[in-house]
């Protein structure tokens, strides 16, 4: 999903913002080292980005450009389930 312009709203937004999803995984990578990244957005220029993905099964949120990046602790997602995720950014 690309959205090339939020009119006169600027990115992030002043207040924070909300990320809901469901997701289903076939399968996992059979590589621990692999990278499935389920989202990513941020600014045009590339000056403030967050993404997320699936990396030894494990659920780990990346930001830019900090260069900042948090593992959700012991969860390990498993193949074959559906998942309801949220991610609620806060200033």
């Amino acid at each position: 999903l690309h959205v090339p312009t939020l009119g006169e709203r600027s990115w992030p937004p002043a207040t924070g913002y909300t990320l809901f999803f469901w997701l289903f995984l076939d399968q996992l990578p059979g590589d621990a080292e692999a990278r499935v990244e389920i989202f990513r957005f941020g600014t045009e220029d590339r000056k403030n980005v967050i993404s997320g993905a699936i990396v030894n099964e494990q659920l780990q949120i990346s930001l830019l450009p900090q260069k900042s990046t948090f593992e959700m602790g012991s969860f390990k997602f498993q193949a074959g389930r559906w998942y309801h995720c949220a991610l609620a950014h806060v200033r």
